[in-house]
């Protein structure tokens, strides 16, 4: 539905700039904070967003007799079928920086005015812990998703069920004593939607919880 918008002042280098290849949307994505990489993390992992895109739209607005530019930093498509535009934004900026206020207001406006749904995001909630570091964890199995074997996937689905049971009973109990196999199924099931972990209450281990997710 949208294509990133390309900002000519951006400069496609520097410790900021950050390039990946997801396999949601089947692209390279561009990232130009470190705040919105991290964002962008937790949309890539999430079983519950079908699509996105980074910097979907550049809009225009008048404040005080003058044009200014901004672009939202995403566009999400969720599985139930909504979709919001995101500004990714630390929270000292949203609160003293005149450039971000001044941002945020030209998009609310936009929203307003075009019935849309919005959400400011700010570093407390993309990098709280542990789920950061699970999740990025989770992350680069991602890229080999593809090459997995779905006998062996539904093998290790089987074992799991509304009872949460642990990364080790789950390797004891079943066929999967390669730790590295069992990551790429067990995140696969999670990418996909079958599972559930206790991500966000402790790093994983081989106490890590899991359990199964029915729609």
């Amino acid at each position: 539905m949208y294509s990133p918008v390309v900002d000519p002042s951006k400069k496609h280098y520097g410790a900021n700039f950050w390039d990946s290849y997801s396999n949601k949307i089947n692209r390279d994505v561009h990232f130009y904070s470190d705040l919105e990489y991290d964002h962008w993390i937790h949309i890539e992992t999430n079983p519950n967003v079908v699509d996105f895109c980074e910097k979907p739209m550049k809009i225009k607005g008048i404040i005080d007799g003058k044009i200014h530019e901004t672009t939202f930093d995403m566009w999400i498509k969720w599985k139930d079928g909504n979709e919001e535009f995101i500004e990714v934004a630390y929270n000292k900026d949203v609160l003293n920086r005149k450039d971000t206020k001044r941002r945020i207001f030209l998009q609310r406006e936009w929203i307003k005015n075009n019935n849309r749904n919005y959400r400011i995001v700010d570093e407390t909630q993309v990098r709280k812990q542990p789920l950061l570091d699970n999740l990025k964890v989770i992350l680069p199995y991602t890229k080999d998703f593809y090459k997995l074997n779905e006998i062996s996937i539904f093998s290790l689905l089987r074992y799991i069920n509304e009872k949460p049971a642990t990364f080790q009973e789950l390797i004891d109990n079943t066929s999967q004593k390669d730790v590295f196999t069992f990551y790429q199924n067990i995140f696969y099931l999670y990418y996909e939607g079958k599972i559930n972990f206790n991500i966000e209450e402790q790093h994983f281990n081989y106490l890590t919880k899991v359990w199964r997710r029915y729609e």
